[in-house]
């Protein structure tokens, strides 16, 4: 379990996803592993370091995604998401 307020998931969001696989292989050594996705179809990429998993990655060279621009979207963990909800927001 990730602790409250770190980084617990990143994906990198792609049209063209060989270039950006290519990109990350020669720059991080990273390799990809690939699974379905449930939804739209395609693939789902796993990069790895190593045998860490390091994010993962996916396509938006499809209607559902347009507008929709390349890039990373992180995702924070948090231990009580009822909790935060009820936090006040800067506007």
């Amino acid at each position: 379990m990730a602790t409250h307020g770190t980084f617990y998931w990143n994906e990198r969001l792609a049209r063209d996803v060989e270039a950006v696989k290519n990109f990350y292989a020669q720059t991080m050594g990273w390799t990809f592993e690939g699974m379905p996705m449930s939804q739209g179809g395609g693939t789902y990429w796993i990069a790895k370091a190593g045998d860490q998993m390091a994010g993962g990655l996916f396509s938006t060279d499809s209607d559902m995604f347009r507008g929709v621009p390349d890039g990373w979207m992180s995702y924070i963990a948090v231990d009580d998401v009822d909790a935060f909800m009820d936090v006040p927001r800067v506007t």
